[in-house]
């Protein structure tokens, strides 16, 4: 209903937030703690607020970030991203065991071509 704009204010938590694949026009963030009270990281307030803006849909948008003081608003919002490494990447075990855990819970079929994979 969102998407087709029926819905125009979605309110979420900050989990639902970060997984959330729809495009809007403003996000508006509330509060800088995350999960069980620690502050937001910087990958974390980047993630929600690309929510705003999308590609394809969107030339402009913006995002509100309300923290308890300008420098705390300012390392959250401008601070370098921490380096992520794929572990898919690690000589195919991250994948393997994704390829697996989708089997188990049913999300992938277990056929002869996949299991060649592994």
């Amino acid at each position: 209903m969102f998407k087709a704009g029926f819905v125009k204010v979605l309110f979420c938590t900050s989990t639902l937030a970060a997984g959330v694949n729809l495009p809007a026009k403003r996000v508006i963030i509330t509060s800088i703690k995350f999960g069980a009270g620690e502050d937001l990281t910087t990958s974390q307030y980047k993630q929600m607020i690309g929510r705003a803006g999308r590609l394809g849909f969107d030339t402009e948008a913006d995002s509100v970030l309300i923290a308890p003081d300008k420098k705390t608003g300012l390392r959250i919002a401008t601070e370098k991203l921490q380096y992520i490494r794929s572990c898919l990447s690690d000589q195919k075990r991250g994948l393997s065991r994704m390829i697996l855990e989708a089997i188990g819970i049913g999300l992938a079929r277990n056929d002869d071509e996949l299991l060649a994979y592994l």
